[in-house]
Formats: structure tokens, sequence, C-alpha cells
């Protein structure tokens, strides 16, 4: 059987950016995990209505310039 690991990078309510130089600060508002793939996914909040998912490697908790 396959281990699962679920060790999030981020917790819901951090403040993250998306690593491209205009991008606006979101806040994390719920984290997904895909047990058959072992990847966690992250729903960022940008604004009302505005909601991405993105994986870890595309977030950053400071700006990108």
């Amino acid at each position: 059987m396959k281990e699962i690991r679920f060790i999030p990078e981020f917790n819901i309510g951090d403040v993250v950016y998306h690593k491209t130089p205009e991008s606006d600060a979101g806040v994390i508002v719920n984290i997904k995990y895909y047990t058959l793939t072992n990847i966690i996914t992250y729903i960022v909040a940008v604004g009302f209505g505005r909601e991405y998912e993105c994986v870890a490697e595309e977030l950053s908790t400071t700006k990108v310039y």
C-alpha cells in the first residue's frame, strides 16, 4: 500500500504571492490533497470571486519583482 504524505508547505490563512512580477497578494483559503498523485494544491483567493489553484512551487511568501 502506498504511504500517504500530507505535509503542506503553507497553511490556511497564509498570505502568499504567485511567482510572477505582476501578482497581487492572496490568502490561502483551502488545501487539497490528491491521494492518487500525492500532490498538494492550494486555493488562493486574491479578491472577491477570484480564486486560483496552485502548487507550492508557484507560490512565495514574498513578492517577486
